[in-house]
């Protein structure tokens, strides 16, 4: 029976960010836990013994259980081209894609156009061990003028299989460009923040943040400058099949901002992804 060139995939995801704010005071740091449901349909064609692109369509959606008004849908689109030079179990095989998605926020000044191209290679060293190194570019074009971004970035993974069920996997990723985040400009007892200044100096872009203000008190701001951030990500999957996994992972963010607005944040997940 031939196969179909058609496949739905659908994942559920439970999470915890620990600076939701992205901010770099710790008194702004606000944390949360969300959820996200995404479901997608692809279309692979192969071309030949060697190549093979794929049309993939997408809706997502992402609930948080404290900051509601940050809760997003998003729809999106993405075309997807692999190849090999050669053929073998330890060659190595390129893909590259382009997608374009928009998202929808309860706030309205982060609704965005977003827009990603991406291209890596993938190659098996052992049955066991497989890595790959690629880049990316992604520009928001949003309806407020701080959730412009661009961004630049690269990033390097290793997996690891360590039976027939389990595997264990870390990423590397180092991005430059813009980050986005947030800051009380008035403090819940109506005191104006002594410290401000110098961070909205550093800043490209500064606005009202209508998400944290709709969800907390005081009056926060939203701020965008250029940064470097570093990505660490540990994680570990587990097999059902041909066609379900469980993935729990890990990651600590490191963002180097100018004029000393750095921030951390970690992120902890545990998904069920399945293919029917």
């Amino acid at each position: 029976e031939e196969e179909s060139p058609w496949n739905i995939d659908g994942e559920l995801v439970i999470g915890h960010d620990s600076n939701v704010s992205r901010a770099a005071l710790s008194r702004d740091v606000v944390d949360d836990n969300t959820a996200l449901l995404s479901l997608a349909a692809a279309w692979t064609r192969e071309l030949d013994l060697m190549s093979a692109v794929t049309l993939r369509g997408f809706l997502e959606g992402e609930a948080f259980s404290e900051l509601d008004s940050l809760n997003r849908r998003s729809a999106g689109v993405q075309a997807i081209y692999r190849w090999q030079y050669e053929l073998g179990y330890t060659a190595p095989f390129f893909q590259a894609s382009l997608s374009a998605q928009q998202d929808d926020f309860d706030s309205s000044l982060r609704d965005a156009d977003r827009y990603v191209a991406q291209a890596f290679v993938t190659r098996r060293f052992t049955d066991a061990l497989r890595g790959s190194f690629g880049m990316e570019w992604s520009r928001s074009e949003s309806d407020g003028v701080v959730f412009d971004v661009d961004q630049r970035r690269f990033f390097a993974n290793l997996d690891l299989a360590l039976n027939r069920h389990w595997a264990v996997y870390g990423t590397y990723a180092q991005a430059r460009g813009d980050t986005i985040s947030s800051a009380q400009l008035v403090f819940c007892n109506g005191a104006t923040a002594p410290d401000i200044y110098p961070l909205i100096d550093a800043s490209d872009a500064v606005e009202t943040d209508e998400a944290l203000n709709a969800a907390l008190c005081g009056s926060w701001l939203a701020y965008r400058l250029p940064a470097m951030t570093h990505a660490f990500t540990f994680g570990a999957n587990r097999g059902f099949g041909h066609s379900a996994s469980l993935d729990l992972s890990v990651q600590h963010v490191e963002v180097l901002g100018r004029g000393d607005n750095d921030y951390q944040r970690t992120l902890l997940r545990a998904g069920i992804l399945a293919r029917f």
